[in-house]
């Protein structure tokens, strides 16, 4: 799925999707239009282009850090993520965090 992202006041981007998060006992599970990964892997990418189309950089962050917790609370969930120029798994700055 295409979502160009929102610019934010600081220059950054800010992207929202829905996953859908089903509990199992202790563990979580995810899926959705945006979610990839088998069952106990599951991640999102996070791709972009430069001005001419190409793709210049894909990201790859996992969910799996998202606790049941969380999920059983109701409220959204959001990462930070700092990218600077590399491609490849990053991890959230501060964590997977309610709002």
């Amino acid at each position: 799925m295409l979502d160009l992202g929102a610019s934010q006041a600081d220059g950054s981007l800010l992207f929202t999707c829905d996953i859908e998060a089903k509990l199992q006992d202790a563990e979580v599970d995810f899926s959705g239009a945006y979610v990839q990964g088998a069952k106990g892997s599951r991640f999102l990418y996070l791709s972009w282009a430069n001005g001419d189309c190409g793709w210049r950089q894909r990201i790859k962050i996992s969910l799996m850090t998202i606790t049941p917790q969380q999920v059983r609370g109701g409220n959204p969930i959001e990462a930070i993520i700092e990218n600077g120029c590399a491609s490849g798994t990053v991890k959230p700055k501060t964590g997977w965090k309610t709002v």
